[in-house]
C-alpha cells in the first residue's frame, strides 16, 4: 500500500469515528512529553498493558460484542499524560480502576464516570505516591496554541466543543474577576492561564461524548459547574488539582441531566400537536 492510499483510509477512518482523530492527537502530546517534557519511560509500557487487558477482560466476561480497544488507548493516553508516581504498580492500578469502572459504574445502561479521571483521583487517593502536576507541560505559547488549535479540532469532529468553550468560558471569566478583584495585574491571570494541562482537560476530559450530557442546554450547565466546582475547591477548599476533583464530583449530573433531557423529548413527543396529523402542502 503506497502512503497515498494509507492517508486516504486514516483520513476516511477519523471521519468515521473521531477517537482516531483523538488517539493521533494524544499521542502527539505524549511523544512531545517523552521527547522534551521528561517523562517517565516507564510509564506508558504498564499503563496500556494495563489497560488495554482490563478492557479484553471486561468484554469477555461479560460477552460483550462490536466493542473495540479504542476507548481503552484513549483513557491510557489521558494517565500516561497526567498522572504521575514513583512506585511502578499505581499506575497499572489506575488503569484497572478506569477500564472496569466503565463496565461496573453505570445508570441506566451507560457509565458517567470519565474513566481517566477516576483512574487519577483513585490513585490520589490510595497513596501519596500518586499525583498529577499541572505545570509538567509548561508555559510555551507556541505548545499551548498547538494544543488549543487540535483540541477545538477533536472536541468539533466528537460534537462537544460546546462544553469545552462553555468550560473555558467561564473558567477565564472566574479568573479574571478574582485578579480584577485583588487588583492585579492582567499579566498574572495570563500566567494563570497558560497551562497544558487546562488545556489537556479541557479539550480531552471534560469533552468526552460518553461521559457529558445529551442534551446542549446540560452540557453548557455542566461546563459551568465544573469550572464554578473547581474554582471553589482552588481558593475555599485550597485544594490540588481542583478540576479533576470538581470533575469527579459532577459526574452524577450527568446522568440527572441525561434522564430530564428524555423525559422532555418523550412528552413532546407525546403531545397533541405532535401526534395530530400535518396537512399535506
Amino acid at each position: 500500500m503506497d502512503a497515498k492510499a494509507w492517508i486516504g483510509q486514516a483520513y476516511d477512518a477519523a471521519r468515521r469515528d473521531p477517537r482516531w482523530l483523538q488517539i493521533g492527537f494524544l499521542a502527539s502530546f505524549l511523544s512531545v512529553g517523552l521527547a522534551a517534557r521528561d517523562f517517565p519511560i516507564w510509564h506508558a509500557p504498564v499503563l496500556f498493558a494495563a489497560a488495554l487487558g482490563t478492557q479484553l477482560l471486561c468484554v469477555r466476561i461479560l460477552k460483550l460484542e462490536n466493542v473495540g480497544l479504542l476507548s481503552a488507548v484513549i483513557t491510557a493516553c489521558g494517565l500516561t499524560l497526567l498522572l504521575r508516581s514513583d512506585v511502578w504498580w499505581i499506575p497499572p492500578l489506575a488503569a484497572v480502576a478506569a477500564i472496569a469502572s466503565k463496565f461496573t459504574i453505570r445508570i441506566r445502561g451507560r457509565h458517567f464516570l470519565n474513566p481517566a479521571n477516576l483512574g487519577i483521583t483513585v490513585a490520589m487517593l490510595a497513596t501519596p505516591h500518586a499525583w498529577c502536576s499541572p505545570a509538567q507541560w509548561g508555559e510555551g505559547g507556541l505548545l499551548l496554541l498547538w494544543m488549543f488549535a487540535l483540541g477545538c479540532m477533536v472536541a468539533h469532529r466528537a460534537f462537544r466543543s460546546d462544553v469545552s468553550l462553555a468550560f473555558l468560558g467561564s473558567w477565564i471569566v472566574l479568573r479574571a474577576a478574582r485578579v480584577l478583584w485583588l487588583g492585579q495585574p492582567g499579566p498574572v491571570l495570563l500566567h494563570q492561564l497558560a497551562s497544558g494541562s487546562l488545556v489537556l482537560f479541557a479539550f480531552f476530559m471534560i469533552s468526552d461524548p460518553k461521559t457529558t450530557p445529551r442534551g446542549r442546554a446540560a452540557r453548557v450547565a455542566f461546563a459551568v459547574t465544573v469550572a464554578a466546582g473547581a474554582f471553589a475547591l482552588q481558593h475555599v477548599a485550597y485544594a490540588q488539582n481542583p478540576l479533576l476533583w470538581a470533575l469527579l464530583l459532577a459526574a452524577p449530573l450527568t446522568p440527572l441531566f441525561d434522564l430530564i433531557h428524555d423525559k422532555k423529548e418523550t412528552l413532546a413527543c407525546a403531545s397533541p400537536s405532535a401526534l395530530q396529523p400535518q396537512p399535506s402542502p
